[in-house]
């Protein structure tokens, strides 16, 4: 599927350099280039599209669409390093948009409704979020302070269908970062942690919070089970990010202290469990 993608993307970009300009340059949109492709050719990637579509200017305008964090991060990267000339920031201007849902009422059925919100919400926020690490934090803070304002059902699903990953992702770098030796095997990381708890004197039951967050890393993400009923409901999610929270407090305070100073949240808040 990877290589299929790559020879798609590169015929598709000949294509376009050998398009008649006759009658004005092109409008070209590519959607999610690298999600399929293996990581060691990624960078690759991102280099040739750049030069192809920026460099060489036989475009009018790019359009690209991306769910990977490391490719939209990349291109923010380059779009800042552009326009810290004056002359090329007119030459190239440039826009990052994030597609988020509201939810909308119309003859008593609600339904999500997805719209684009300018990116980035402020300086500050541009820089934090250019670790993986730190922009996962933020989103999981961020989705649990609204749960905690709108416990909505129509929240719930949200976060039940966008979080699961984000709660994988955030307990694979944090578990990296303590013990770097157990990367590659989340269940076993998690397995491990548990005496990480005992000896920070957790003082619920580790095992049980160790059991409960991989099988939520695991419901809804890239399941290491086969079995087909280990589903997370709606009315977890909130309890859920708590937990992973309070994972990351027990095991490592001035850490996750660290962490919530840098994105600006409150960590008694982040901290609460609606369940307790």
């Amino acid at each position: 599927m990877g290589e299929r993608t790559a020879i798609t993307l590169i015929h598709f970009l000949e294509d376009v350099a050998r398009f008649d300009q006759s009658q004005g340059k092109p409008i070209v949109l590519i959607d999610d280039p690298v999600s399929s492709l293996d990581n060691n050719v990624f960078m690759g990637v991102s280099t040739y599209i750049w030069s192809e579509m920026i460099t060489k200017e036989h475009v009018a305008q790019l359009i690209l669409l991306t769910h990977n964090f490391d490719l939209f991060r990349q291109w923010d990267v380059q779009i800042e390093n552009l326009h810290k000339q004056s002359d090329l920031k007119v030459k190239f201007p440039a826009q990052f948009y994030e597609i988020k849902s509201n939810h909308v009422t119309t003859a008593g059925r609600t339904r999500r409704v997805p719209f684009l919100a300018g990116w980035p919400p402020s300086n500050a926020a541009r820089k934090k979020v250019r670790s993986n690490y730190h922009h996962s934090f933020i989103a999981l803070a961020e989705v649990k302070m609204k749960l905690d304002e709108d416990d909505s059902l129509e929240n719930r699903l949200d976060a039940q269908l966008l979080f699961p990953n984000v709660i994988r992702r955030l307990l694979e770098s944090f578990l990296a970062f303590k013990r770097p030796e157990w990367v590659g095997d989340l269940t076993g990381a998690m397995r491990n942690a548990t005496q990480l708890l005992v000896d920070a004197e957790y003082e619920g039951d580790a095992d049980a919070l160790r059991l409960r967050l991989t099988r939520y890393a695991h419901s809804y993400s890239h399941s290491e089970t086969p079995e087909t009923d280990e589903t997370a409901e709606p009315e977890e999610i909130r309890s859920a990010i708590a937990a992973v929270f309070t994972f990351m407090n027990v095991i490592d305070e001035k850490h996750f202290e660290g962490l919530c100073k840098v994105a600006g949240f409150d960590s008694t808040a982040l901290l609460n469990d609606p369940e307790d």
